[in-house]
């Protein structure tokens, strides 16, 4: 049987893992640039990335497939 890789789970300012320029953004479902973040979202970044990170916790739990400790820019 094949082992079945786990899909990379992003949430709200996750750096991408293959291009450290980008990082995610929840509320548009893409990556952008750091700009985008203090243009668009600034005052709903804390709350996006609060709730994403509760949401994991309670349904997701350890089985997050997201690294140990990615960086991200409201952690």
């Amino acid at each position: 049987m094949q082992k079945v890789e786990k899909q990379r789970h992003y949430i709200h300012g996750d750096r991408h893992e293959l291009d450290p320029e980008l990082y995610y953004c929840s509320a548009c479902a893409m990556f952008f640039d750091k700009v985008h973040f203090w243009k668009y979202h600034v005052e709903a970044n804390d709350s996006l990335y609060e709730s994403e990170v509760e949401y994991l916790d309670r349904v997701i739990g350890d089985d997050r497939c997201r690294p140990d400790d990615p960086e991200n820019l409201f952690s």
